[in-house]
């Protein structure tokens, strides 16, 4: 899910697939080809939903809030301020307290 969630999701889909299949195979689970397919559409639409909000969390936790940025002359930075190539720093008072 890192770097990957499309890969990801195939794979879960995939496994659960397998694992059904094999479950009803060995006559573990009693289903019907329908209500295979219905549990796999579920758990895939399930994946499209939440995959999204879990990379989005992911992401959130390894970046650095704006707030905590501060340019070479100790101002925060802007837009425009990154634009012209000013080097930018993370404010260490800042910094540990997140923001």
């Amino acid at each position: 899910m890192n770097e990957q969630p499309v890969l990801t999701q195939g794979a879960i889909v995939s496994a659960i697939s397998a694992v059904l299949m094999a479950l009803v195979a060995l006559g573990v689970v009693n289903l019907s080809n329908e209500q295979m397919q219905a549990i796999v559409a579920a758990v895939g639409a399930v994946l499209v939903v939440t995959a999204p909000i879990v990379g989005a969390l992911w992401a959130k936790q390894r970046t650095v809030p704006t707030s905590v940025l501060q340019g070479e002359d100790g101002k925060p930075v802007t837009p425009a301020s990154v634009a012209r190539g000013q080097m930018v720093y993370v404010d260490p008072a800042k910094a540990h307290k997140g923001g």
